[in-house]
């Protein structure tokens, strides 16, 4: 982001508020945009927690299936380790 690269290059108080103050009108002229174009506030807001609810069950899924690969490969071991034993 651009903080971390303001923080990295070691730039002085000064020229970063200058930055962030850039970025904020940046923001501004963004959300005036979207605005202009019929979207409001309240439904972008509400677009955004369903994307964080959608990433959050996303999460739960992959780790799900991690586990249930881990546990298919535990019982294919198994499987093998019995059938070199006989």
């Amino acid at each position: 982001s651009q903080l971390q690269v303001l923080e990295s290059a070691k730039v002085s108080p000064a020229e970063e508020v200058e930055e962030l103050e850039r970025r904020r009108e940046q923001l501004d002229t963004e959300i005036a945009q979207l605005e202009a174009e019929g979207y409001r506030v309240e439904e972008l807001e509400h677009h955004i927690d369903k994307l964080h609810e959608y990433n959050d069950i996303k999460d739960i899924g992959q780790s799900l299936l991690g586990r249930i690969g881990k546990r298919e490969k535990e019982i294919s071991v198994q499987a093998l380790s019995s059938i070199q034993c006989m």
